[in-house]
């Protein structure tokens, strides 16, 4: 999703399917796009909901056109039970999602 800001909201939801429970480490890739929002705003739902903003990374020359981050580490259960969710809701300019990477925490 590459979005600019308007007003109504658009959003990109990510529902993967858990096949271990367990702790996970979320990452987001950030594209670098012009014009982007000072911040992301994602929402992370599993059982409870929890708002995480991302400052959005500056460019760096030579470097790839986008970062991981971190969007914290979270217990998940086995199923379809966590979503996370990007937001363009009050956003200052552009707002990219790319992908977000589950990585089991051992």
């Amino acid at each position: 999703m590459l979005a600019a800001p308007s007003d109504t909201p658009q959003s990109v939801q990510f529902k993967p399917h858990i096949k271990v429970p367990g702790s996970y480490a979320l990452y987001a890739y950030v594209p670098m796009v012009d014009s982007a929002a000072t911040q992301t705003h994602y929402i992370i739902s599993n059982g409870t909901t929890k708002d995480v903003f991302i400052p959005t990374p500056a460019h760096a020359e030579e470097q790839t056109r986008g970062e991981w981050v971190s969007l914290g580490t979270y217990t998940l259960q086995k199923g379809n039970t966590i979503t996370v969710t990007i937001t363009t809701k009050d956003a200052n300019g552009a707002v990219a999602a790319d992908t977000i990477l589950f990585v089991p925490v051992k």
